[in-house]
């Protein structure tokens, strides 16, 4: 009996051993699946606030590239040269000279020789004017004296003040002064202030300059002058420059933003900006000129055939060759009036399978009777 009560009660001891190892084992499934639970949505807040970063950095690097370096209030200044010839320049400065000489007997000398040199200039004597040149837009070779002349950029030499021209302003004049001047846009009433007014960027810059968060004592961190200088220089601060900056006692905005727009970075920056808007505008300038010319141009013998051959699948007869030819129209406009003759509407309206032909019965031989 002692041997069975023992035997029983270690049974029951291995059963609950058993329960105790299953529960600690489903506890043990169940912190995993916690742990990882917890890891998973960790991870996708970390994941998220990464986006969020790279977002926002992305978004702040367009922003501050956008308007890092004036290229709002900039109006990039230009210089036209003419090529026809190395002497173009220095006779354009004689005949300027010799039109402010006094018409006075003492001035005739000193006309007759400027003249001459002029003389001199104009014939090759005083320096060689090649007879063709290369045509900067075609690569041909052309007579230096049909040379357009042409528009170049002309980089600044020292940061430009606000325009002082007055105009009306609209939203984004105000707003590229305010940026420029202030680091920040306009507030509602300041774009209210200045909205559909005949004023100055000028003006704007001083109302800006003198605004309270403007000049307000500022202890800038070294975080503030690496974003200052980013913001209008266009990169990161060099150890020299930010020390620099740190060493210039700046305590506001206003001092900021002049300390900046004083560094040669900023200039050499200003002129790679600028630049680039001029690009942008000669571009512009001449797409518009090539398509008013595409659209003044004259329908030529062959731009008439290519249009009947691609509308109507033949070529023109003499009668609608020259009927066109010479007009004002471009290729476009012409196949557009094809388009709606009547031939081309009369084989688009034509059935793709013909009708089919009625069919003849033979004719019937008679019967004879006898």
């Amino acid at each position: 009996l002692s041997t069975e009560r023992n035997a029983v009660n270690l049974n029951k001891q291995y059963q609950a051993a058993l329960q105790q190892r299953e529960k600690a084992l489903e506890a043990n499934e169940a912190a995993t699946q916690k742990a990882q639970a917890d890891f998973d949505s960790a991870m996708e807040i970390y994941n998220k606030y990464q986006e969020d970063l790279a977002s926002e950095k992305q978004a702040w690097q367009e922003e501050t590239g956008r308007k890092a370096t004036g290229i709002q209030t900039i109006r990039p200044q230009s210089i036209t040269k003419g090529l026809g010839g190395a002497n173009a320049a220095k006779i354009a400065e004689l005949e300027k000279q010799l039109a402010s000489l006094p018409g006075n007997l003492q001035s005739v000398g000193e006309a007759s020789k400027i003249q001459q040199q002029i003389a001199d200039l104009k014939s090759g004597a005083a320096g060689y004017t090649p007879a063709y040149i290369k045509d900067p837009k075609t690569g041909k070779l052309i007579p230096s004296s049909e040379a357009e002349p042409i528009t170049e950029f002309k980089p600044f030499t020292k940061v430009p003040g606000y325009d002082t021209t007055r105009r009306l302003m609209e939203e984004k004049d105000i707003t590229a002064v305010f940026e420029d001047v202030a680091g920040r846009r306009p507030t509602a009433a300041e774009m209210d202030r200045f909205l559909g007014t005949q004023t100055t960027d000028a003006a704007i810059a001083q109302f800006a300059m003198n605004q309270p968060d403007v000049k307000a004592k500022v202890d800038y961190t070294d975080d503030d002058f690496r974003e200052n200088f980013q913001y209008y220089i266009g990169r990161e601060p060099t150890k020299g420059e930010l020390a620099s900056m740190k060493k210039a006692k700046i305590t506001n905005f206003n001092q900021m933003r002049n300390f900046l727009q004083q560094q040669p970075a900023y200039l050499k920056n200003l002129n790679t900006v600028a630049q680039q808007a001029f690009q942008a505008q000669q571009k512009t300038a001449e797409d518009a000129l090539a398509e008013q010319q595409r659209l003044a141009a004259s329908l030529t013998p062959e731009m008439v055939s290519s249009a009947y051959k691609d509308v109507l699948g033949r070529p023109p007869t003499m009668e609608e060759l020259r009927q066109y030819m010479g007009a004002q129209q471009t290729s476009e406009g012409l196949e557009g009036i094809l388009k709606g003759s009547e031939e081309y509407l009369g084989t688009r309206t034509k059935p793709l399978i013909p009708a089919p032909s009625p069919v003849v019965q033979p004719a019937v031989t008679p019967i004879q009777f006898t």
